[in-house]
């Protein structure tokens, strides 16, 4: 069976890991020294940017029988049964599915009876924000516990409660630059032998926010042959871009601005152009107060009513279930323009017969 481009390319060693430099560094630094297991670890970031591949890295470092300046070789029966899950000093499960207080305590349980490697239990917890209060409960004192080394992997950190983060050593992962995620894109092109438009690379890095998984789904589902068309298509490019002119002519020229909305909502759906709104206007204030744009699309909206356009993100994303109807009311609720308007014109009084 064919497998996969991110799961193919996904790293199995420190050096191979792109962006996140100084991390990276600083872990390799400690299993070079051997100290990988003085305390539990947590990676936060965005979804997609290598935060569980890391752990895999980390937990392959601990356990290897043959280190290599730090890095793990991948080749050892130790690693071997990390990579294929067979591993008894070793795990991994998603939390938002197995979460739950009596899972964490049968971790915490099982250090008593220890391993046949005699090396410590390693946890990795994916979606670790879904950890039960009582589940992180259960690990809190455990995870001073030599004998257990946690990783717990996040998209939101804040959501760990404050003692465990006080007992971790906790890495922020973020995307790695564009210019490497195209880099790789490039090689597992030739790799491949999947023809490409050096163009259509970049473009897919922007859409994609630079996350590593999805630069590789996306050349993985649109092989052999990777173009500025074939992109624009599949990240539905021209959608976003009628939304950035819907929004830059809404005050201006409504009639027309939801014309192209409503052709746009009967082509995506009401749900798509709600977020991809809510998108754009979040682009636009980070850009307002000097931050990066995170729309892919070239805006131009934001001064017209400046910080009010946050009112209109607050009340579309907070439709639960968002209809052509309910997104054209937001939008004309939100415009100055139809909102001071006059009224309609009264006709004067008919004269006495």
């Amino acid at each position: 069976m064919r497998e996969p481009f991110d799961l193919k390319y996904r790293p199995r060693r420190f050096a191979d890991v792109i962006g996140n430099k100084a991390v990276v560094r600083l872990l390799l630094k400690l299993s070079s020294e051997g100290r990988l297991t003085d305390r539990s670890f947590m990676f936060g970031g965005p979804k997609g940017c290598g935060k569980t591949t890391l752990a895999r890295i980390v937990a392959r470092a601990i356990v290897c029988d043959s280190l290599q300046a730090g890095e793990p070789c991948s080749e050892c029966p130790s690693c071997l049964s990390i990579i294929t899950e067979s591993a008894d000093s070793f795990e991994e499960f998603d939390a938002a599915t197995q979460g739950t207080v009596d899972r964490m305590r049968s971790i915490v349980q099982s250090l008593d009876y220890g391993n046949l490697s005699g090396r410590p239990l390693v946890v990795v917890l994916d979606e670790a924000q879904r950890l039960s209060k009582q589940g992180q409960d259960a690990l809190l004192k455990s995870i001073e516990d030599r004998r257990l080394i946690v990783i717990f992997c996040t998209t939101e950190p804040h959501k760990i409660q404050g003692a465990i983060r006080n007992r971790v050593t906790e890495f922020p992962i973020s995307e790695p630059p564009e210019s490497e995620s195209i880099e790789l894109m490039e090689k597992v092109c030739k790799l491949e032998s999947v023809s490409y438009d050096a163009a259509a690379l970049q473009l897919i890095a922007k859409l994609t926010g630079s996350c590593p998984r999805s630069c590789m789904t996306s050349i993985d589902l649109m092989a052999p042959t990777v173009t500025m068309e074939s992109v624009r298509s599949f990240f539905r490019h021209s959608g976003m871009e009628s939304v950035a002119s819907v929004l830059g002519r809404i005050d201006s020229n409504p009639v027309e601005a939801l014309r192209e909305l409503d052709t746009l909502m009967s082509a995506e759906g009401a749900t798509w152009v709600r977020d991809t709104i809510v998108q754009a206007i979040s682009s636009e204030m980070r850009v307002s107060v000097g931050a990066r744009p995170t729309f892919p699309v070239p805006c131009r909206f934001f001064e017209s009513r400046g910080r009010r356009w946050a009112d209109l993100a607050h009340i579309l994303g907070s439709m639960e279930k968002p209809t052509a109807t309910g997104v054209d009311v937001a939008l004309l609720t939100a415009c100055p323009i139809l909102m001071t308007a006059p009224g309609p014109v009264q006709s004067a009084p008919a004269p006495p017969v």
